[in-house]
Protein backbone atom coordinates (compact mmCIF):
# COMPACT_ATOMS: atom_id res chain seq x y z
CA UNK A 1 0.00 0.00 0.00
CA UNK A 2 3.17 2.45 0.55
CA UNK A 3 4.18 1.88 -2.87
CA UNK A 4 0.77 3.10 -4.39
CA UNK A 5 0.70 6.13 -1.87
CA UNK A 6 4.51 6.87 -2.99
CA UNK A 7 2.95 6.90 -6.60
CA UNK A 8 0.01 8.96 -6.00
CA UNK A 9 2.28 11.81 -4.54
CA UNK A 10 4.15 11.93 -7.40
CA UNK A 11 1.50 12.01 -9.62
CA UNK A 12 0.26 15.04 -7.48
CA UNK A 13 3.74 16.83 -7.58
CA UNK A 14 4.20 16.29 -11.36
CA UNK A 15 0.43 17.85 -12.11
CA UNK A 16 1.42 20.66 -10.11
CA UNK A 17 4.32 21.24 -12.27
CA UNK A 18 2.56 21.01 -15.29
CA UNK A 19 0.56 23.70 -14.39
CA UNK A 20 3.24 26.38 -14.20
CA UNK A 21 2.90 28.59 -17.78
CA UNK A 22 5.06 27.57 -20.73
CA UNK A 23 7.03 30.04 -21.98
CA UNK A 24 7.30 28.08 -25.72
CA UNK A 25 4.88 26.33 -27.88
CA UNK A 26 7.66 23.78 -28.44
CA UNK A 27 8.46 23.42 -24.78
CA UNK A 28 4.29 22.74 -23.85
CA UNK A 29 4.09 20.16 -26.81
CA UNK A 30 7.20 18.14 -24.97
CA UNK A 31 5.43 18.72 -22.11
CA UNK A 32 2.10 17.57 -22.62
CA UNK A 33 4.06 14.24 -24.48
CA UNK A 34 5.94 13.36 -21.28
CA UNK A 35 2.65 13.78 -19.00
CA UNK A 36 0.78 11.21 -20.92
CA UNK A 37 3.22 8.74 -20.83
CA UNK A 38 3.71 9.30 -17.21
CA UNK A 39 0.19 8.80 -16.80
CA UNK A 40 0.07 5.62 -18.74
CA UNK A 41 3.16 3.82 -16.86
CA UNK A 42 1.58 4.92 -13.47
CA UNK A 43 -1.54 3.12 -14.13
CA UNK A 44 0.20 0.12 -15.45
CA UNK A 45 1.77 -0.05 -11.81
CA UNK A 46 -1.00 0.39 -10.18
CA UNK A 47 -3.01 -2.32 -11.45
CA UNK A 48 0.33 -4.80 -11.30
CA UNK A 49 0.90 -3.79 -7.93
CA UNK A 50 -3.43 -4.75 -6.92
CA UNK A 51 -2.52 -8.29 -9.06
CA UNK A 52 0.05 -8.92 -6.43
CA UNK A 53 -1.86 -8.10 -3.38
CA UNK A 54 -4.30 -10.40 -4.84
CA UNK A 55 -2.35 -13.46 -5.54
CA UNK A 56 -0.06 -13.20 -2.34
CA UNK A 57 -3.65 -13.06 0.19
CA UNK A 58 -5.22 -16.10 -1.55
CA UNK A 59 -1.64 -17.87 -1.06
CA UNK A 60 -2.61 -17.26 2.44
CA UNK A 61 -5.29 -18.54 3.05
CA UNK A 62 -4.10 -21.79 0.96
CA UNK A 63 -1.44 -21.95 3.32
CA UNK A 64 -3.89 -21.73 6.37
CA UNK A 65 -6.45 -24.09 5.13
CA UNK A 66 -3.45 -26.48 4.54
CA UNK A 67 -2.54 -26.04 8.18
CA UNK A 68 -5.53 -26.49 9.67
CA UNK A 69 -6.30 -29.83 7.62
CA UNK A 70 -3.01 -31.16 8.66
CA UNK A 71 -3.48 -30.23 12.31
CA UNK A 72 -7.17 -31.68 12.48
CA UNK A 73 -5.93 -34.99 10.71
CA UNK A 74 -3.56 -36.06 13.49
CA UNK A 75 -6.33 -35.25 16.10
CA UNK A 76 -9.12 -37.38 14.11
CA UNK A 77 -6.58 -40.06 14.16
CA UNK A 78 -5.73 -39.77 18.19
CA UNK A 79 -9.66 -39.86 18.89
CA UNK A 80 -9.93 -43.06 17.18
CA UNK A 81 -6.78 -44.67 18.64
CA UNK A 82 -7.96 -43.58 22.01
CA UNK A 83 -11.19 -44.94 21.55
CA UNK A 84 -9.87 -48.54 20.49
CA UNK A 85 -7.95 -48.78 23.40
CA UNK A 86 -10.38 -47.60 25.52
CA UNK A 87 -12.60 -50.48 24.06
CA UNK A 88 -9.80 -52.91 24.72
CA UNK A 89 -8.69 -52.22 28.00
CA UNK A 90 -13.01 -52.31 29.16
CA UNK A 91 -13.16 -55.27 27.69
CA UNK A 92 -13.01 -58.98 29.25
CA UNK A 93 -11.47 -62.08 27.85
CA UNK A 94 -14.99 -63.62 26.55
CA UNK A 95 -15.56 -60.42 24.70
CA UNK A 96 -12.14 -60.47 22.37
CA UNK A 97 -12.53 -63.75 21.53
CA UNK A 98 -14.12 -64.10 18.31
CA UNK A 99 -13.42 -65.33 14.55
CA UNK A 100 -10.07 -64.30 12.86
CA UNK A 101 -10.61 -60.97 11.35
CA UNK A 102 -8.43 -59.30 8.47
CA UNK A 103 -8.05 -55.63 10.21
CA UNK A 104 -7.26 -54.04 6.60
CA UNK A 105 -9.84 -52.41 4.90
CA UNK A 106 -12.48 -52.49 7.67
CA UNK A 107 -15.05 -50.87 7.99
CA UNK A 108 -16.30 -48.98 11.53
CA UNK A 109 -17.72 -51.38 13.57
CA UNK A 110 -21.49 -52.00 13.86
CA UNK A 111 -23.31 -53.74 16.16
CA UNK A 112 -26.78 -53.48 14.84
CA UNK A 113 -26.46 -57.16 12.80
CA UNK A 114 -26.21 -57.86 17.01
CA UNK A 115 -29.13 -56.43 17.34
CA UNK A 116 -30.55 -57.76 14.25
CA UNK A 117 -30.16 -61.59 14.92
CA UNK A 118 -31.34 -60.49 18.88
CA UNK A 119 -34.47 -59.54 17.42
CA UNK A 120 -35.07 -62.17 15.23
CA UNK A 121 -34.98 -65.23 17.96
CA UNK A 122 -37.31 -62.72 20.18
CA UNK A 123 -39.67 -62.92 17.19
CA UNK A 124 -39.52 -66.18 16.01
CA UNK A 125 -39.74 -67.48 19.51
CA UNK A 126 -42.81 -65.87 20.19
CA UNK A 127 -44.34 -66.87 16.66
CA UNK A 128 -43.68 -70.58 17.89
CA UNK A 129 -45.06 -69.93 21.41
CA UNK A 130 -48.02 -68.75 19.63
CA UNK A 131 -48.08 -71.63 17.61
CA UNK A 132 -47.65 -74.28 20.67
CA UNK A 133 -44.43 -75.42 19.03
CA UNK A 134 -43.09 -75.39 22.69
CA UNK A 135 -39.94 -77.85 22.66
CA UNK A 136 -40.46 -79.55 19.31
CA UNK A 137 -39.57 -79.75 16.54
CA UNK A 138 -36.15 -79.30 17.52
CA UNK A 139 -35.17 -77.07 15.10
CA UNK A 140 -37.74 -74.85 15.29
CA UNK A 141 -39.12 -74.21 18.35
CA UNK A 142 -39.68 -71.43 21.01
CA UNK A 143 -37.25 -73.27 23.46
CA UNK A 144 -34.63 -72.64 20.97
CA UNK A 145 -35.31 -69.38 19.69
CA UNK A 146 -35.20 -67.99 23.73
CA UNK A 147 -32.05 -69.74 24.77
CA UNK A 148 -30.08 -67.99 21.10
CA UNK A 149 -31.36 -65.02 22.26
CA UNK A 150 -30.21 -65.33 25.85
CA UNK A 151 -26.95 -66.48 24.06
CA UNK A 152 -27.16 -63.09 22.65
CA UNK A 153 -27.95 -61.04 25.68
CA UNK A 154 -27.87 -63.12 28.51
CA UNK A 155 -30.52 -61.51 30.82
CA UNK A 156 -32.76 -60.52 28.07
CA UNK A 157 -36.29 -59.92 29.96
CA UNK A 158 -38.29 -61.16 26.53
CA UNK A 159 -36.22 -64.14 26.52
CA UNK A 160 -36.48 -65.13 30.21
CA UNK A 161 -40.41 -64.34 30.16
CA UNK A 162 -40.71 -66.41 27.11
CA UNK A 163 -39.05 -69.48 28.25
CA UNK A 164 -41.20 -69.26 31.73
CA UNK A 165 -44.52 -69.00 28.99
CA UNK A 166 -42.98 -72.40 27.86
CA UNK A 167 -43.27 -73.81 31.32
CA UNK A 168 -46.26 -72.06 32.45
CA UNK A 169 -48.36 -73.90 29.21
CA UNK A 170 -46.27 -77.58 30.00
CA UNK A 171 -48.08 -76.81 33.74
CA UNK A 172 -51.26 -75.92 31.91
CA UNK A 173 -51.63 -79.21 29.99
CA UNK A 174 -50.06 -81.27 32.94
CA UNK A 175 -52.91 -79.78 35.20
CA UNK A 176 -55.64 -80.31 32.01
CA UNK A 177 -54.53 -84.24 32.29
CA UNK A 178 -54.92 -84.42 35.97
CA UNK A 179 -58.46 -83.15 35.69
CA UNK A 180 -58.71 -86.30 33.08
CA UNK A 181 -57.17 -88.38 35.49
CA UNK A 182 -54.30 -88.91 32.94
CA UNK A 183 -52.05 -89.26 35.71
CA UNK A 184 -48.85 -90.28 33.40
CA UNK A 185 -49.69 -87.79 30.90
CA UNK A 186 -49.47 -85.11 33.63
CA UNK A 187 -45.92 -86.25 34.54
CA UNK A 188 -44.64 -85.99 31.49
CA UNK A 189 -45.38 -82.20 31.13
CA UNK A 190 -44.50 -81.98 34.11
CA UNK A 191 -40.84 -83.30 33.32
CA UNK A 192 -40.97 -81.17 30.04
CA UNK A 193 -41.98 -77.79 32.31
CA UNK A 194 -39.01 -79.14 34.99
CA UNK A 195 -36.93 -79.27 31.68
CA UNK A 196 -37.65 -75.50 31.06
CA UNK A 197 -37.76 -73.76 34.22
CA UNK A 198 -37.97 -76.19 37.15
CA UNK A 199 -38.43 -73.23 39.97
CA UNK A 200 -41.24 -71.59 38.09
CA UNK A 201 -44.62 -71.28 40.62
CA UNK A 202 -46.50 -72.72 38.53
CA UNK A 203 -44.32 -75.89 38.03
CA UNK A 204 -44.44 -76.30 41.86
CA UNK A 205 -47.84 -76.01 42.21
CA UNK A 206 -47.96 -78.92 39.42
CA UNK A 207 -45.77 -80.57 41.39
CA UNK A 208 -47.84 -80.64 44.63
CA UNK A 209 -50.65 -81.18 43.09
CA UNK A 210 -49.66 -84.63 41.66
CA UNK A 211 -47.75 -85.38 44.62
CA UNK A 212 -51.01 -85.01 46.91
CA UNK A 213 -52.82 -87.78 43.98
CA UNK A 214 -50.21 -89.94 44.46
CA UNK A 215 -50.51 -89.93 48.47
CA UNK A 216 -53.71 -89.91 48.55
CA UNK A 217 -53.98 -92.65 46.02
CA UNK A 218 -51.63 -94.68 48.35
CA UNK A 219 -53.76 -94.15 51.13
CA UNK A 220 -56.69 -95.22 49.72
CA UNK A 221 -54.98 -98.97 48.74
CA UNK A 222 -53.48 -98.69 52.16
CA UNK A 223 -56.93 -98.13 53.70
CA UNK A 224 -58.46 -100.92 51.52
CA UNK A 225 -55.63 -103.38 52.52
CA UNK A 226 -56.17 -102.57 56.09
CA UNK A 227 -60.03 -103.12 56.11
CA UNK A 228 -59.54 -106.42 54.18
CA UNK A 229 -56.86 -107.47 56.81
CA UNK A 230 -59.31 -106.48 59.89
CA UNK A 231 -62.25 -109.11 57.98
CA UNK A 232 -61.66 -112.89 59.52
CA UNK A 233 -63.08 -114.07 56.32
CA UNK A 234 -60.30 -112.59 53.74
CA UNK A 235 -56.63 -113.62 53.88
CA UNK A 236 -53.76 -110.22 54.13
CA UNK A 237 -53.04 -109.66 50.29
CA UNK A 238 -49.67 -111.59 49.58
CA UNK A 239 -48.64 -109.22 46.91
CA UNK A 240 -46.06 -106.63 47.30
CA UNK A 241 -46.86 -103.15 45.89
CA UNK A 242 -45.58 -101.59 42.08
CA UNK A 243 -43.37 -99.33 43.61
CA UNK A 244 -41.79 -102.41 46.17
CA UNK A 245 -41.21 -104.78 43.19
CA UNK A 246 -39.41 -102.12 40.86
CA UNK A 247 -37.31 -100.72 43.67
CA UNK A 248 -36.56 -104.40 43.88
CA UNK A 249 -35.55 -104.80 40.28
CA UNK A 250 -33.61 -101.61 40.11
CA UNK A 251 -31.38 -103.29 43.18
CA UNK A 252 -31.31 -106.25 41.05
CA UNK A 253 -30.42 -104.25 38.13
CA UNK A 254 -27.70 -102.47 39.62
CA UNK A 255 -26.19 -105.29 41.31
CA UNK A 256 -26.29 -107.43 38.13
CA UNK A 257 -24.00 -104.80 36.10
CA UNK A 258 -21.51 -104.07 39.20
CA UNK A 259 -20.89 -108.05 38.91
CA UNK A 260 -20.43 -107.70 34.91
CA UNK A 261 -18.10 -105.10 35.31
CA UNK A 262 -15.88 -106.60 37.49
CA UNK A 263 -15.94 -109.91 35.34
CA UNK A 264 -14.68 -107.26 32.30
CA UNK A 265 -11.84 -105.70 34.53
CA UNK A 266 -10.50 -109.07 35.53
CA UNK A 267 -10.34 -110.13 31.35
CA UNK A 268 -13.44 -112.32 31.98
CA UNK A 269 -15.85 -110.50 28.90
CA UNK A 270 -16.99 -113.43 27.97
CA UNK A 271 -18.37 -114.58 31.61
CA UNK A 272 -19.79 -110.85 32.25
CA UNK A 273 -21.73 -111.61 28.92
CA UNK A 274 -23.14 -114.44 29.90
CA UNK A 275 -23.84 -113.67 33.48
CA UNK A 276 -25.95 -110.59 32.23
CA UNK A 277 -27.70 -112.68 29.14
CA UNK A 278 -28.77 -115.27 31.91
CA UNK A 279 -30.17 -112.45 34.00
CA UNK A 280 -32.15 -110.73 31.85
CA UNK A 281 -33.52 -114.71 30.76
CA UNK A 282 -34.29 -114.88 34.26
CA UNK A 283 -36.11 -111.64 34.23
CA UNK A 284 -37.82 -111.81 31.15
CA UNK A 285 -39.98 -115.10 32.35
CA UNK A 286 -41.51 -112.37 34.58
CA UNK A 287 -41.97 -109.85 32.58
CA UNK A 288 -39.68 -107.75 34.52
CA UNK A 289 -37.36 -105.66 31.93
CA UNK A 290 -33.91 -104.49 33.51
CA UNK A 291 -32.78 -101.44 31.62
CA UNK A 292 -28.82 -100.76 32.46
CA UNK A 293 -27.95 -105.12 32.51
CA UNK A 294 -29.48 -104.76 28.63
CA UNK A 295 -27.99 -101.98 28.06
CA UNK A 296 -24.30 -103.34 29.06
CA UNK A 297 -24.92 -106.44 27.83
CA UNK A 298 -25.62 -104.69 24.11
CA UNK A 299 -22.22 -102.94 24.78
CA UNK A 300 -20.29 -105.73 24.85
CA UNK A 301 -21.88 -107.39 21.73
CA UNK A 302 -21.37 -104.14 20.03
CA UNK A 303 -17.32 -104.31 20.90
CA UNK A 304 -17.05 -107.58 19.67
CA UNK A 305 -18.93 -106.35 16.25
CA UNK A 306 -21.90 -109.48 17.42
CA UNK A 307 -24.66 -108.46 15.15
CA UNK A 308 -27.20 -110.91 15.42
CA UNK A 309 -26.74 -110.89 19.19
CA UNK A 310 -27.51 -107.25 19.16
CA UNK A 311 -30.48 -107.57 17.64
CA UNK A 312 -31.47 -110.82 20.04
CA UNK A 313 -32.20 -108.55 22.79
CA UNK A 314 -35.14 -106.38 21.09
CA UNK A 315 -37.19 -109.11 22.31
CA UNK A 316 -41.08 -108.52 22.04
CA UNK A 317 -42.69 -107.11 25.06
CA UNK A 318 -39.76 -104.99 25.56
CA UNK A 319 -40.62 -101.22 26.40
CA UNK A 320 -40.66 -98.14 23.73
CA UNK A 321 -38.24 -96.54 25.17
CA UNK A 322 -36.12 -99.16 25.94
CA UNK A 323 -36.17 -100.56 22.53
CA UNK A 324 -35.77 -97.14 20.85
CA UNK A 325 -32.39 -96.96 22.46
CA UNK A 326 -31.77 -100.53 21.59
CA UNK A 327 -32.17 -99.75 18.04
CA UNK A 328 -30.40 -96.29 17.71
CA UNK A 329 -27.07 -97.88 18.84
CA UNK A 330 -27.19 -100.41 16.74
CA UNK A 331 -27.87 -98.10 13.98
CA UNK A 332 -25.45 -95.86 15.03
CA UNK A 333 -22.50 -98.57 15.28
CA UNK A 334 -23.77 -99.43 11.81
CA UNK A 335 -23.59 -95.72 10.82
CA UNK A 336 -26.75 -95.06 9.90
CA UNK A 337 -26.69 -91.77 12.35
CA UNK A 338 -30.18 -90.51 10.24
CA UNK A 339 -31.96 -93.92 11.25
CA UNK A 340 -30.37 -94.02 15.25
CA UNK A 341 -31.53 -89.97 15.86
CA UNK A 342 -35.15 -91.43 14.31
CA UNK A 343 -35.50 -94.18 16.99
CA UNK A 344 -34.82 -92.02 19.46
CA UNK A 345 -37.42 -88.87 18.95
CA UNK A 346 -40.09 -91.80 18.53
CA UNK A 347 -39.84 -92.41 21.74
CA UNK A 348 -38.47 -89.20 23.76
CA UNK A 349 -42.25 -88.89 25.67
CA UNK A 350 -41.40 -91.62 27.05
CA UNK A 351 -38.33 -91.47 28.56
CA UNK A 352 -37.83 -90.34 32.46
CA UNK A 353 -36.04 -86.98 32.79
CA UNK A 354 -33.09 -88.97 34.60
CA UNK A 355 -32.52 -90.94 31.71
CA UNK A 356 -28.78 -89.27 30.62
CA UNK A 357 -27.79 -91.87 28.49
CA UNK A 358 -30.48 -91.56 26.59
CA UNK A 359 -30.50 -87.88 25.64
CA UNK A 360 -26.20 -87.58 25.89
CA UNK A 361 -27.06 -90.20 23.20
CA UNK A 362 -29.35 -87.78 21.30
CA UNK A 363 -27.10 -84.90 22.22
CA UNK A 364 -24.58 -86.82 20.06
CA UNK A 365 -25.75 -87.92 17.35
CA UNK A 366 -27.15 -84.08 16.61
CA UNK A 367 -24.03 -83.18 16.95
CA UNK A 368 -22.55 -85.92 14.54
CA UNK A 369 -25.40 -84.88 11.66
CA UNK A 370 -24.23 -81.33 12.56
CA UNK A 371 -27.64 -80.41 13.35
CA UNK A 372 -26.32 -77.33 15.68
CA UNK A 373 -29.20 -76.02 16.84
CA UNK A 374 -30.42 -79.23 18.33
CA UNK A 375 -26.92 -79.88 19.21
CA UNK A 376 -27.17 -77.05 21.71
CA UNK A 377 -30.34 -77.27 23.03
CA UNK A 378 -29.55 -81.11 24.06
CA UNK A 379 -26.32 -80.06 25.90
CA UNK A 380 -27.88 -77.25 27.64
CA UNK A 381 -30.12 -79.73 28.70
CA UNK A 382 -27.98 -81.83 29.93
CA UNK A 383 -26.19 -79.20 31.78
CA UNK A 384 -28.86 -78.04 33.45
CA UNK A 385 -30.35 -81.59 34.47
CA UNK A 386 -27.09 -83.38 35.33
CA UNK A 387 -24.37 -80.72 36.61
CA UNK A 388 -21.46 -79.03 34.96
CA UNK A 389 -19.33 -82.08 32.99
CA UNK A 390 -16.46 -82.05 30.82
CA UNK A 391 -18.28 -84.09 27.72
CA UNK A 392 -21.49 -81.82 27.70
CA UNK A 393 -19.45 -78.14 27.93
CA UNK A 394 -17.11 -78.92 24.69
CA UNK A 395 -20.28 -80.45 23.13
CA UNK A 396 -22.04 -77.08 23.43
CA UNK A 397 -18.80 -75.44 23.00
CA UNK A 398 -18.38 -77.02 19.26
CA UNK A 399 -22.43 -76.92 18.25
CA UNK A 400 -21.97 -73.22 19.12
CA UNK A 401 -18.69 -72.80 17.17
CA UNK A 402 -20.53 -74.45 14.53
CA UNK A 403 -23.00 -72.02 14.35
CA UNK A 404 -20.57 -69.16 14.61
CA UNK A 405 -21.36 -67.65 18.02
CA UNK A 406 -17.56 -67.70 18.76
CA UNK A 407 -17.78 -65.89 22.05
CA UNK A 408 -20.54 -68.53 23.38
CA UNK A 409 -17.69 -71.16 22.53
CA UNK A 410 -14.89 -69.87 23.71
CA UNK A 411 -16.81 -69.32 26.87
CA UNK A 412 -18.02 -73.38 27.27
CA UNK A 413 -14.78 -74.42 25.85
CA UNK A 414 -13.40 -72.95 28.80
CA UNK A 415 -15.66 -74.50 31.20
CA UNK A 416 -15.11 -77.76 29.75
CA UNK A 417 -10.96 -77.68 30.79
CA UNK A 418 -12.21 -76.58 34.39
CA UNK A 419 -14.45 -78.85 34.84
CA UNK A 420 -14.14 -81.68 37.50
CA UNK A 421 -14.01 -84.67 35.23
CA UNK A 422 -12.03 -83.19 32.58
CA UNK A 423 -9.36 -85.60 30.91
CA UNK A 424 -6.66 -84.95 28.75
CA UNK A 425 -7.89 -85.08 25.19
CA UNK A 426 -10.66 -82.44 26.19
CA UNK A 427 -7.99 -80.31 27.53
CA UNK A 428 -5.56 -80.71 24.37
CA UNK A 429 -8.91 -79.96 21.78
CA UNK A 430 -9.88 -76.57 23.52
CA UNK A 431 -6.52 -75.18 23.90
CA UNK A 432 -5.83 -75.67 20.35
CA UNK A 433 -9.49 -74.17 19.27
CA UNK A 434 -9.10 -71.38 21.91
CA UNK A 435 -5.71 -70.35 20.50
CA UNK A 436 -7.18 -70.27 17.10
CA UNK A 437 -10.25 -67.97 17.86
CA UNK A 438 -7.82 -65.62 19.67
CA UNK A 439 -5.69 -64.73 16.39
Amino acid sequence: MSLVNDMLRDLEQRESKSQRPSHTFAESAGSSRGSAFRYGAISFAVVLGVCAIGLWWQQGLNTAEKGAASVGEPAASAQVSAAVSSVASSSTVADLVSAPVELEDQEPLDIQPTISALQENLIKGKAALLADQLTRPLDASAFLFFQKALSLAPQNPEAIAGLQAIADRYATLALRQLEQGERDGARRMLEKAEGVWPDRESVARVRDQLAAGILERAYAQSSSVASSSASPLMSPPASVSDSAVTQTLASQDRAAVAEARTLIESGKTSSAAQQLHDFLQEQQQQRRWPEQSRRTLLELYLAQNNMAQARGLLTTGLPAEQAAYLQAKIANNEGDYEAAIGHLESALDDVDTSDETYRALMASLYQRLERSASAQVYYTRLLQAFGSKARYWLGLGVAMDRQGDYPAAANAYRRAQSAADTNTTIQNFTRQRLAQLNQ
